[in-house]
């Protein structure tokens, strides 16, 4: 028997080897309730800071906060940081995948 620990459910179950009707029930996650409007983070990462930020130009129009944490060992990838305030979940989801699919963008996280 194996114990598992499920952090978004905060519940722990045991799951028995060959129970894939267990194993599918904890595989299943519950969506996070997120009180809205509030502050989202999100994390890109492309190979130029100035085609990120360009990139943000065209995507967000808002007021938004942009900074720079860090880059790759050998530089070829720069990591950003935008902090905004979204109002619901699809305008969260909608930045989300407008930023992921921009050529200037390799990974939003």
């Amino acid at each position: 028997m194996v114990v598992l620990t499920i952090p978004y459910v905060n519940k722990i179950r045991k799951v028995q080897k060959g129970n894939t009707k267990t194993m599918s029930t904890f595989c299943q996650t519950r969506k996070p309730d997120i009180d809205y409007p509030c502050q989202w983070e999100y994390r890109l990462i492309g190979p130029d800071t100035k085609e990120i930020c360009r990139a943000i130009g065209e995507i967000i129009c808002q007021k938004y906060q942009l900074s720079r944490t860090n880059s790759s060992k050998n530089g070829k990838y720069q990591a950003m940081r935008l902090l905004l305030t979204v109002q619901n979940e699809e305008t969260r989801n909608s930045y989300f995948n407008r930023l992921k699919d921009h050529p200037a963008i390799k990974m939003v996280i």
